[in-house]
C-alpha cells in the first residue's frame, strides 16, 4: 500500500502566469503552500475568502 503524507493529499499543478508553473503542496481553503521548481522556492499564501 502506497503511503502518501496528508500534507500532499491535495497536490495539483496550477499556473501563476505563462512563464512558470507551481506545484500546490497543500491547500485547506485558506492557506495555500506552493513549490516552484525553477528556483526551488516554497511559498505560503494566505487566501482570503
Amino acid at each position: 500500500m502506497e503511503y502518501r503524507p496528508n500534507f500532499f493529499k491535495h497536490q495539483s499543478t496550477f499556473y501563476l502566469n505563462s512563464n512558470f508553473a507551481s506545484k500546490a503542496l497543500s491547500y485547506d481553503g485558506k492557506i495555500l503552500v506552493t513549490y516552484q521548481s525553477e528556483d526551488f522556492k516554497i511559498q505560503v499564501w494566505d487566501i482570503q475568502t
